[in-house]
């Protein structure tokens, strides 16, 4: 057992404030050991775990994200593809918004590899089982089918099956995986990216809001009810303020707003807690 586990939690667009931390880690010389990624946190977690340093995935992001706010639609076209058809197709009688099954040369541009033996570090990720209810974490085997299954948000995008079993978002069991990482590292950091959110003139939200929202609720929950059990050594909780799970045009706000946790990293990291 030693060095420092990484858990990269789930939050949409609000993920993007991993990138910082990445960026830290790298400038101060320190590599993770082991990570254990939920949703965008897997994401960006297998990108890094396959050698990708924070400043590529910040301009890997950069020319994938969205520069203005725009419908779903020119978002995802952005972000996944130049049409919106080679990325994702909509799926509305199959229980979700969109089909997510044509991504996989997306992410492995992204990642450079496609299975978790390949990655440099060891890589967690995690899925809920639909019908089972319960947690399944991938280590081994195919990458790109166990991040998209991590990713497959409820009612947004379909699930994935591996093995039988239907998957969907880990942040459906496991927003911030530090837990899997306990009794493999002497240290562990966890970055929580589920934000905060204030009414505006009406308070009442729209329908999509409504969906993140409840789903971000479930999240908080399921954090407070892991932390019980023990904290890690380090909570890391960029402060990102209204921001929705898509608003990746934000990128500039969520990144200022991690860096006071970027220099919390810094004096844990220099004082030797790593």
């Amino acid at each position: 057992m030693s060095g420092i586990g990484l858990a990269l939690g789930g939050g949409g667009a609000k993920g993007l404030a991993h990138v910082p931390i990445l960026e830290e880690f790298d400038r101060a010389g320190v590599a993770p050991s082991s990570i254990a990624g939920t949703s965008i946190g897997a994401i960006i977690g297998a990108m890094y775990a396959a050698g990708r340093s924070g400043r590529f995935i910040r301009d890997f992001a950069s020319t994938h994200i969205p520069t203005s706010e725009e419908s779903l639609g020119n978002n995802l076209r952005k972000i996944f593809g130049s049409s919106i058809a080679d990325a994702f197709s909509f799926n509305f009688g199959r229980g979700s918004l969109l089909k997510h099954d044509k991504l996989d040369d997306f992410f492995a541009e992204a990642f450079g590899v496609t299975t978790f033996e390949e990655l440099k570090i060891p890589l967690k990720v995690v899925a809920g089982d639909f019908w089972a209810r319960t947690e399944v974490v991938f280590e081994s085997g195919d990458l790109i089918s166990a991040v998209r299954a991590s990713m497959a948000i409820p009612g947004i995008f379909q699930p994935i099956e591996i093995n039988g079993r239907i998957l969907v978002d880990g942040g459906v069991v496991n927003p911030l995986p530090f837990d899997l990482l306990r009794g493999q590292c002497d240290r562990i950091v966890a970055v929580n990216v589920q934000g905060s959110k204030t009414p505006g003139e009406n308070p009442m939200p729209r329908t999509m809001d409504t969906i993140f929202g409840a789903f971000e609720i479930l999240e908080a929950a399921l954090v407070a009810e892991r932390l019980k059990s023990g904290e890690p050594d380090l909570r890391l909780r960029p402060e990102i303020h209204d921001v929705r799970a898509l608003e990746f045009h934000k990128a500039s706000q969520i990144y200022r707003g991690a860096e006071p946790e970027v220099l919390k990293l810094r004096d844990w990291l220099a004082n030797g807690s790593g």
